[in-house]
């Protein structure tokens, strides 16, 4: 039996694509992108002593936009930590 497949619209680029239903909205145009936008910033944060970054300081570093630093958090891959709603972080 095939898997589902829902309309989703891409956390990253706003396309509409077809995938699968539960999946992580991502599109497979920016899939590679947003992949290795977060490794970079996932290695960035998990240098720091409390693991968490302000996005505009995460972004400079890495020379991208906030823009683009903060749809991270739109597609699920980062988040804001618990204890300051400004700073980014990430789990384990």
């Amino acid at each position: 039996m095939a898997g589902l497949l829902d309309l989703a619209q891409c956390g990253y680029c706003g396309k509409a694509f077809v995938g699968a239903a539960g999946g992580r909205a991502i599109c497979p145009d920016c899939e590679q992108e947003v992949r290795g936008l977060y490794d970079r910033v996932r290695l960035l944060i998990s240098d720091q002593p409390n693991r968490m970054m302000y996005a505009g300081n995460i972004a400079e570093r890495l020379g991208v936009s906030e823009k683009e630093v903060l749809k991270l958090v739109d597609c699920g891959l980062i988040s804001y930590s618990s204890g300051n709603s400004k700073k980014l972080s990430i789990d384990g």
